[in-house]
């Protein structure tokens, strides 16, 4: 089975005989800082409840304008859909709860609207402000009454705080949910189901033991750029309130110098970031933690706001505290009505905080991607896995789904048509919270050698042409970048509308002759890993809006005009690579410009003494003997109108290096076969897979399938096991390696699929609904009884059979239920097309 292979029988001996270890460690102190240190307690860990509460309006006079709301009504309240103006009209109310009794008084606080996007939606968000500080409600005179419209479940916010409380060093919030109704007029309304989130403010830090003068800022558009509108006077007050506050909210604190202190440390280049910025303003273990959960939860709306900083005071420390998760989850997603695709695609990885000076800066040093990967890793096996969140949504269920079931919440959920078709639909997207974590961390994973995103500039008129430029691409894994460049009619790329096209550009920057109409263009840049270009890619930050059709990123629209006579040729850079010795050919016109273009002339040698050649309208270039390194060539071009012009190319001479292996480590779970493409990370030219032993260290069945290994663990084994192979380069040279698969004890969250049948009227149709749906040992669990439409269906023989009603003809539907051999459920729903 195995060739003679000294290196790969020098590495199985070794696995026998020398004691195993782990390839990768926790990241994360368990040890919470001192600086976050809370009470035990602050976070209520037993069964939820559902708190009633209720404000009565108190009829004013006067006006209702901006700065004066005497006169205002609950009306103007709920009309307050522009956050964003002066005018935030409030009006006194008295307030009560189930353990805030009367006090008699005829006001006691007041209500407003909050939030920001979601004022537009049709159901509002409230805050009732006590007015007094010392009888507070828990401890708190902020009620943040939220009403979640946005997510389906309406339990997302408070899931994500209560998962945060067990996380050290990454500060969460209480939460309540709350009953909520107004008596406006003598006229009771029932708003239904609301979230209290804590209000990060003075009573916060007072009810932990934490100084009540730090300071604490909310990122409202926060780039974590020095900017003019911070600057302050000698006792560190701004100069501008409103300006510093429309990018950074001030919570508490009067002295903001150590936050200006901070921003400009951290946009001075001259200081070297880890030891001089980071480590001195900032908390690793709390840092990490605070962007793995982001990630974990896919809560991608962080980036610039959503967050606070906390600043204790008399120190340098800043503290990231989460900050609004109603959106996490894949909440956006729960309709269908958008995808996940429909947005840009830096959202769905790390990219999505490449804009913000900080998270840029750390996730260029060496070391730190992989170090923000590990930390997801730790988070979500130790605090966020599927069985915890699982376990927590189903300790809210009896609380809300009595609410959300009834008017006025069961009125606004926007998912199917009749109630049971919504009670069906929030208990599918209910039951597929627990396994949204898991997906989110192979979506960074999946993304995780994506080049950052970039701008792209508005193109110039150069001559008879127009220049298209933008600004670099960055790997964050070291590889080589290049840039595919279309222009076309529409902004969408359609089929067709596609006039010009150039793949693999090195440089930042592309003439391109205009030989096209006058008229309106867009145009598009996609950055690629030169070495996995349909894997690791990336669009770039502008955005064309286009009313209610989905946005469309990492394009420019520009108007173009056509002289009327034909362009000039332009020689465009290339850039190739080869290994030492080998001669390549060059394709130099692909990339050039003009019509008829030939290659006219060349030097017969290149800058490094390499020989060049004109061989069939390419360019042949052959480096000299021994040489590798960057080496140029120029070439002149000529047109069908005898017109001239030049080129350069670019040849990286590389050295033949002898091929090497880097150790593998994956993770997979019980019975569960693996691909592993174990060269991804080995270096050489060429590579392939020669041999394996058949069985791993622990007895699994070990293959070589399409230059990958298959592997499949041992039945039922849990634990470490280890594999062994050889390769080679295309010369022959042989090394090899060792891959570490981590088998967890039990197997992936089972995952059910909607599935779609058909069948004619009158005729019953069996199907089995787990062929597409993902776990182990699953079984169908339950079924509807009846479907939407008066269907029936039964369970046979672990299939579904579906019998429509009599004469029925149209889409019909209804939902099952499965469960895994770990006792673990889901759900999906199934659609029949009746004929």
């Amino acid at each position: 089975m195995f060739k003679s292979n000294t290196p790969f029988r020098i590495a199985l001996f070794a696995a026998c005989v020398l004691p195993a270890t782990h390839l990768s460690a926790d990241v994360l102190s368990s040890v919470t800082t001192s600086h976050l240190v809370e009470p035990a307690g602050i976070y209520d860990s037993s069964a939820p409840t559902l708190l009633n509460m209720r404000v009565k309006t108190v009829i004013g006079t006067g006006p209702c304008v901006a700065g004066t709301y005497d006169g205002c009504t609950l009306e103007d309240v709920l009309n307050d859909v522009d956050g964003s103006d002066d005018f935030k009209p409030e009006i006194k109310v008295h307030m009560t709860a189930d353990d805030f009794p009367d006090d008699g008084l005829v006001s006691n606080a007041e209500l407003r609207q909050r939030g920001a996007t979601s004022r537009g939606a049709p159901q509002k968000s409230f805050r009732v402000k006590l007015d007094s500080s010392d009888d507070l409600w828990r401890g708190e005179r902020r009620i943040q009454l939220v009403k979640s419209f946005w997510d389906f479940s309406r339990i997302r916010n408070k899931l994500s705080y209560d998962l945060f409380a067990d996380i050290p060093n990454l500060p969460s919030m209480q939460t309540q949910f709350v009953n909520f109704k107004v008596e406006d007029q003598g006229v009771v309304e029932d708003y239904g189901l609301y979230t209290h989130v804590e209000y990060f403010g003075k009573e916060y830090l007072i009810q932990r033991g934490w100084d009540d003068d730090s300071g604490v800022y909310k990122a409202e558009n926060f780039f974590f750029r020095d900017d003019p509108a911070f600057a302050l006077d000698e006792a560190g007050e701004p100069l501008d309130e409103d300006a510093f506050e429309k990018l950074m909210e001030i919570k508490r604190g009067d002295d903001h110098r150590k936050f200006v202190e901070m921003l400009q440390a951290l946009n001075n280049p001259s200081l070297d970031f880890t030891s001089q910025v980071f480590n001195r303003y900032f908390n690793r273990d709390n840092y990490l933690s605070w962007l793995a959960v982001n990630l974990l939860l896919d809560n991608y709306d962080t980036n610039f706001h959503n967050f606070y900083l906390y600043n204790p005071k008399d120190t340098e420390k800043f503290y990231m505290v989460p900050w609004d998760y109603d959106l996490g989850l894949g909440a956006l997603f729960d309709t269908g009505y958008t995808e996940r695709t429909d947005l840009p695609r830096w959202t769905q990885s790390h990219a999505n905080w490449w804009g913000q000076e900080l998270h840029q800066q750390f996730l260029r040093q060496p070391g730190n991607l992989n170090l923000l990967k590990e930390a997801m890793l730790e988070i979500k096996n130790k605090y966020l896995t599927a069985e915890k969140i699982q376990e927590k949504a189903d300790s809210y269920y009896n609380v809300v789904f009595p609410v959300i079931t009834s008017s006025p919440d069961i009125d606004k959920l926007y998912v199917g048509g009749t109630n049971p078709e919504k009670v069906a639909a929030y208990n599918r997207i209910f039951s597929s919270l627990a396994a949204k974590v898991e997906q989110n961390y192979n979506q960074f994973v999946e993304r995780i050698g994506d080049p950052m995103p970039f701008t792209l500039e508005d193109p110039e008129v150069n001559g008879g042409g127009y220049t298209f430029k933008w600004n670099t691409s960055e790997s964050l894994t070291g590889q080589t970048i290049r840039y595919d460049l279309d222009i076309a009619t529409t902004p969408t790329f359609d089929s067709g509308s596609v006039v010009f096209s150039q793949d693999g550009i090195q440089a930042t920057n592309l003439t391109v002759p205009w030989l096209y109409a006058t008229g309106e263009y867009y145009y598009r840049v996609i950055a690629r890993d030169a070495n996995a270009p349909s894997q690791y890619w990336q669009v770039g930050y502008n955005e064309i809006t286009r009313g209610s059709s989905p946005a469309v990123y990492g394009v420019v629209k520009f108007y173009a005009q056509n002289s009327g006579s034909s362009a000039a040729p332009v020689g465009n850079p290339d850039y190739v690579s080869t290994q030492e010795g080998t001669a390549i050919t060059i394709d130099v016109l692909v990339n050039d410009t003009g019509a008829g273009l030939t290659i006219d002339s060349t030097n017969q040698w290149s800058e490094k003494g390499g020989r060049v050649d004109i061989v069939n309208n390419k360019i042949n270039y052959r480096p000299k003997s021994g040489f590798s390194g960057t080496d140029r060539l120029w070439y002149n071009i000529k047109d069908n109108q005898g017109r001239t012009n030049y080129g350069v190319a670019t040849i990286t001479v590389t050295e033949n290096a002898y091929p090497v292996g880097n150790p593998d480590t994956v993770y997979s779970s019980l019975n569960t076969r693996l691909n592993i493409d174990v060269l991804a990370n080995d270096t050489g030219s060429g590579l392939e897979l020669t041999s394996t032993n058949p069985w791993s260290l622990r007895g699994g069945t070990v293959s070589i399938g399409s230059n990958k290994i298959v592997y499949t663990p041992k039945t039922d084994f849990t634990g470490e096991d280890k594999i062994w192979y050889v390769f080679e380069d295309s010369l022959g040279r042989t090394n090899s390696s060792v891959v570490t698969i981590n088998v967890s004890g039990e197997a992936e969250y089972p995952v059910a699929y909607s599935d779609y049948v058909t069948t004619i009227a009158y005729t019953p149709i069996t199907f089995d609904p787990l062929a597409n749906d993902t776990g182990a040992g699953l079984t169908i669990l339950d079924v509807n009884q009846y479907s939407v439409n008066g269907g029936q269906i039964a369970i046979v023989d672990g299939k579904l059979r579906y019998t429509p009603r009599s004469g029925y003809r149209g889409t019909d539907s209804f939902w099952y239920a499965i469960r895994d051999s770990f006792g673990r459920d889901n759900a999906a729903k199934v659609t029949v097309r009746v004929y």
